[in-house]
């Protein structure tokens, strides 16, 4: 039985993505890329297996809109980007195993528009989707979130049930969305049986790891975010040798822990 569980070292998500940012940033800068021929980078933070970054300059400032062809019109995704001569633009919304169709243009100026061709491999969550029974007017461009509670990955599905979000690491837990549009959501760091992980992180949905928040004595199921930006975390008592009875807030800034509740002082067992 001692065998039967080994530590085994990997190298921090976080430092990962640092290594593929600097090395992807360094081939920009060594480049002349223009929106006409541009640098694109599939997967480029090693998490979501159907995103890019497209990278460009422009003499001029410049805002710029991007369209993702869906399959139907009505799966088309769109996003602008504020004025600048140097534009490193996030694209999510890719299809499995498909040659994605990206449309880049100068705000409100698609008579310029410049079309261009990412092709994905198949990812491991395309097919997990059997049923999908809603509308494109209830859906809009918005996607629905499946999460994981162990050892599967994350996916995101829009209102024909593609997936158009497809995670690479085993993110686990509930999700929810920040005012600045990153999304909260468990680590794939496992630190105890069964499922209790190191913390929590804040990602875009192109998959870069803005921040980890690590909980003492593992993080579980559950998190939400205060008016101010602070966050209340489930945790554990495992040095009293208990599980799922604790929660702390957060700092936002800091991620130091502000408030420890522990259920036991408010809610009797057996009562």
């Amino acid at each position: 039985m001692t065998e039967a569980i080994k530590y085994t070292y990997k190298e921090h998500l976080v430092e990962r993505q640092a290594k593929a940012e600097k090395a992807m940033l360094k081939e920009f800068n060594e480049g002349d890329y223009t929106l006409e021929q541009p640098l694109i980078k599939y997967n480029p933070y090693l998490l979501n297996a159907l995103s890019a970054v497209i990278l460009f300059r422009t003499e001029e400032p410049t805002a710029i809109t991007v369209r993702v062809k869906g399959k139907t019109e009505k799966a088309d995704f769109y996003q602008s980007f504020p004025r600048g001569t140097e534009h490193i633009i996030p694209i999510v919304g890719l299809y499995s195993d498909y040659e994605n169709k990206i449309e880049v243009y100068p705000w409100q100026k698609y008579d310029q528009k410049v079309t261009h061709t990412i092709k994905t491999p198949e990812t491991n969550g395309a097919k997990l989707v059997e049923n999908m029974d809603t509308t494109p007017e209830y859906m809009q461009d918005n996607v629905i979130f499946l999460c994981p509670a162990i050892s599967d990955l994350a996916i995101a599905v829009d209102y024909a049930g593609d997936v158009r979000l497809d995670f690479t690491e085993a993110m686990v837990w509930d999700i929810k969305r920040l005012p600045n549009g990153n999304l909260l959501m468990g680590s794939e760091r496992l630190m105890r049986m069964p499922y209790f992980v190191s913390g929590i992180y804040e990602l875009s949905a192109v998959g870069k790891v803005y921040r980890e928040y690590r909980v003492p004595h593992g993080y579980h199921h559950d998190q939400i975010s205060l008016p101010n930006g602070d966050i209340v975390a489930l945790n554990c008592n495992l040095p009293e040798g208990t599980v799922e009875d604790m929660a702390v807030v957060i700092d936002k800034d800091t991620g130091h822990v502000k408030k420890t509740f522990n259920f036991a002082d408010f809610i009797k067992p057996g009562s």
